[in-house]
Order: C-alpha cells, then structure tokens, then sequence
C-alpha cells in the first residue's frame, strides 16, 4: 500500500511539474490513463463520503456535486439517496434534479409520479 501511494504522489509530482497549466500538448504517453486509474479505486470512497454527509446532513449532500464539480459518482448516490429518502430535502429545489431525471422520467418512476399527484392536489386552482 505504502508503495503504490509513494507512486501515485511520484507520477502526481511529475505531471504537475511537467505540466503545470494541464495544456494537452505537454501531456505525456499514458498520463490519462495514469488519470483514470487513480479515479477508479476513489469511486467507492465517493459513495461512502456522499453516504456519510447525508446521514450528516441531507442538505449538506444536496450541494456535494455543485462543490465537487459534479463528479459523477457523486450525483449518482445522490440521486438514489433522494429516491429513497426524499423527505429531509423535499423543501430544496435544488433537490429535485436529483428525483427527477431522464432515467426516472423514462422508466416511469413511482416517485415521479406521486411527485406529481402531490403537486396537483397541493397547488390544484
């Protein structure tokens, strides 16, 4: 374990040395893949850090992606968490990206659509 973080700082030392503006022209043969592979073994500790900061506090992990730069993972967990336990956040906007999103809309969602019946009995003229 030591050994593959003494790596990962060396390679990460090295880019940023070689390449300080991340300009593409710079990049070195295998650099993205050098990238990824850091990348890939922190998806797991993304859910669990996202998985934490809800049971923190779900408004907390509403905003996680906006200040993360919306990795990926992030919103994914996000997005399930909110399908499970949308009540701690149902009084965010923000929120509602999360329920409502293409694949939810596509697959037709029992969510989606009790979303929509409370929102037509609540706001019905």
């Amino acid at each position: 374990m030591k050994i593959s973080f003494s790596n990962i700082k060396i390679s990460f030392f090295v880019q940023v040395w070689r390449n300080p503006s991340g300009r593409a022209e710079l990049a070195l043969q295998g650099e993205v893949s050098i990238a990824d592979w850091r990348a890939k073994g922190m998806n797991d500790r993304w859910r669990e850090y996202t998985r934490l900061a809800w049971e923190i506090s779900p408004v907390l992990a509403i905003f996680l992606p906006v200040r993360l730069k919306n990795h990926e993972v992030i919103i994914k967990e996000i997005c399930g968490l909110v399908r499970l336990k949308p009540v701690p956040v149902m009084h965010l906007s923000e929120a509602l990206q999360y329920l409502v999103t293409t694949d939810t809309l596509l697959n037709d969602v029992p969510e989606v659509r009790f979303l929509t019946l409370l929102f037509v009995n609540n706001y019905s003229i």
